[in-house]
């Protein structure tokens, strides 16, 4: 081939690439130009990031979109789990683009009826062999050793009371013996009550002794079923079952 051959071939080619490149910045004007309005916008897919909402796209007219980008005049301002929101920078004017279709509803779990729920309540817990009625070890409970019980915790509150008025006296007068009282002296001198002062409350009796060591207080019963009981200066409880109590007798024991 001739050098003007090739020149000329050269030539043709150069030309269809600048009528190429021309076409080209031609159709971009002519979109650049075109308004887009907002009705021409489609929102085809919304992925929201919940934990960071910025990072959040959305998929309008093909295109992948994101917080900050623009479409036509528009600029995107948000994404949200439902919409599209942006602005019109010219005007100002606020935008909302939905989906055409919304996304399904998530599947309702369905209720099961009651009668198809297995009970998950406890079994009732069975009682005792002996506490059953009619077994051979069935429970019984004395009325009387309750009352006894009461009298006998009755007599201990007294004892102690009586205990408590005598070494105020007692103290009070440096343990001389001249004129020691006894129950009913305490009574009058307000520190104990006019029951107690009068030596019977209850199912006992009580006595008070007073000496130049110290004094004793004895609570003895009227039914043979109760205690009898001892306090001593020292204030230690003592207790007998069936004979009066003394200095002497076992420490009792509640």
């Amino acid at each position: 081939m001739a050098v003007r051959d090739i020149g000329v071939a050269r030539a043709h080619s150069l030309s269809r690439e600048l009528a190429g490149i021309l076409t080209g910045i031609a159709i971009v004007f002519y979109f650049a130009g075109t308004a887009l309005s907002a009705d021409d916008i489609r929102v085809e897919g919304i992925v929201h990031d919940s934990a960071d909402p910025g990072q959040s796209v959305a998929i309008l007219n093909g295109a992948l979109v994101k917080q900050g980008d623009h479409i036509g005049p528009y600029k995107i301002v948000s994404i949200a789990p439902d919409a599209v929101l942006g602005i019109d920078e010219s005007s100002g004017k606020e935008m909302r683009w939905e989906p055409a279709v919304k996304p399904p509803e998530p599947p309702a779990f369905k209720k099961k009826p009651l009668s198809a729920v297995k009970s998950l309540d406890a079994p009732e817990p069975s009682r005792p062999e002996e506490n059953r009625p009619g077994s051979g070890n069935s429970f019984s409970w004395n009325p009387f050793d309750a009352l006894s019980s009461s009298a006998e915790m009755q007599a201990i509150s007294d004892i102690h009371q009586i205990h408590r008025a005598a070494l105020i006296y007692h103290e009070s007068r440096n343990g001389a013996d001249a004129g020691a009282p006894d129950l009913k002296k305490l009574g009058d001198a307000g520190l104990l009550s006019r029951e107690l002062a009068g030596g019977v409350k209850g199912k006992y009796r009580y006595t008070l002794a007073f000496s130049r060591s110290g004094f004793e207080v004895n609570a003895d019963p009227s039914d043979s079923a109760l205690r009898h009981f001892y306090i001593g200066q020292d204030g230690v409880l003592r207790s007998e079952p069936k004979i009066k109590a003394t200095a002497k007798s076992p420490v009792h024991e509640y």
